[in-house]
């Protein structure tokens, strides 16, 4: 069975994202340029990463993460002109397998823009934890501000950086049937309480 780190999905239709795509570049990634018709000769740009993502599994191949490098809104990617939102999402990548293509605990990231901004980021996440993760479990999340590429404003490794906001995260269990949102305060909260009760523990020994 193939392993690789991670499948990196990114809009080849912007300078920007190819510079991205050549910076994370490295022999345990699976690298999927996309773009809209008629520039690409594909139905569809995310039509093209999709059959990607099935010849990988057919090959035996498991992922540990999957990246998408693209604009987003709140809600939805945009990768080129085409627009995918939940549902779209789902029909595009649904009923294809692909819940088999991550390993445990596998995990879903999307860079773009606000893409997990508002109650229809909360939606897209679910359904991009339902449709990769059902079989591993593991986590899509996604960020609910702007995004900046660095290399425009800092002049760094290519890369899409949010200074403000949450991360917002949806948690699937290996059978699909639970999913959990929390976001990046919840999160270290969470973490935090952990901590304390580790203290805790420490100082009643």
């Amino acid at each position: 069975m193939a392993y690789y780190s991670r499948a990196y999905i990114y809009d080849a239709s912007e300078l920007a994202f190819r510079n991205m795509a050549k910076y994370n570049s490295d022999p345990n990634t699976f690298m999927i340029p996309v773009q809209s018709p008629p520039k690409a000769a594909q139905a569809a740009a995310l039509n093209f990463a999709r059959d990607q993502l099935v010849s990988l599994l057919n090959q035996g191949t498991r992922l540990k993460s999957l990246v998408f490098v693209s604009h987003g809104k709140a809600g939805a990617i945009r990768i080129d002109r085409d627009t995918v939102d939940a549902t779209s999402l789902r029909n595009i990548f649904g009923n294809h397998s692909l819940q088999w293509l991550m390993a445990e605990t596998g995990r879903v990231y999307f860079a773009g823009c606000n893409v997990a901004d508002k109650e229809a980021g909360w939606q897209f996440l679910e359904a991009a934890a339902h449709v990769f993760l059902t079989g591993s479990g593991g986590a899509a999340f996604g960020w609910d501000s702007y995004g900046f590429g660095l290399t425009r404003s800092f002049g760094l490794v290519p890369n899409i950086a949010h200074l403000w906001g949450r991360t917002r995260y949806v948690l699937v269990s290996t059978d699909g049937k639970t999913s959990t949102r929390k976001d990046s305060v919840g999160i270290e909260h969470e973490i935090g309480m952990e901590m304390r009760k580790e203290e805790l523990e420490r100082e009643n020994d």
